[in-house]
């Protein structure tokens, strides 16, 4: 099993793939984007409840780091999936939101990769760190079992 931080950089490919995919759609393509979208958001939401709930408090907890600016990012996300899906797919309001929230995500992952996961790396060692994998791993399927 890899180490979390591993995993996590995985979770941040993906999400960057479905992306590239939504920005090749054209107007037309409403039940595409609508799909890509729905998994667009159940990764993103699958992946900030795991952050929030075993990966940043133990950061927090074994170096103190302050996450309080990646919390706010996870709810700016978060803020931005709602508004998306009020809007029509074949829209250019739509495609302007879906490209307003890559660049958060984008903005998100710099920081999140560049600083939180060399902290991570260094604070959670080895074996805990595959477990933390594996909890990651359950969280995630529980997240798209209970998805809608």
């Amino acid at each position: 099993m890899p180490h979390i931080t591993a995993k996590l950089h995985e979770d941040h490919r993906k999400v960057e793939q479905i992306f590239r995919k939504l920005k090749d759609t054209t107007d037309r393509a409403e039940k595409t984007r609508l799909d890509l979208c729905n998994k667009l958001k159940h990764e993103l939401l699958a992946h900030a409840e795991f952050e929030e709930a075993v990966f940043y408090p133990a950061i927090r907890e074994r170096n103190g780091a302050d996450i309080s600016e990646a919390l706010e990012e996870h709810q700016q996300v978060k803020s931005m999936l709602e508004e998306i899906e009020q809007m029509e797919p074949a829209s250019a309001e739509f495609m302007d939101k879906i490209l307003e929230l890559e660049e958060a995500v984008k903005h998100h992952v710099e920081e999140e990769e560049n600083e939180l996961f060399p902290v991570a790396r260094k604070a959670i060692e080895k074996d805990e760190g595959e477990q933390m994998s594996q909890r990651h791993d359950q969280m995630v399927r529980e997240h798209m079992r209970a998805a809608p």
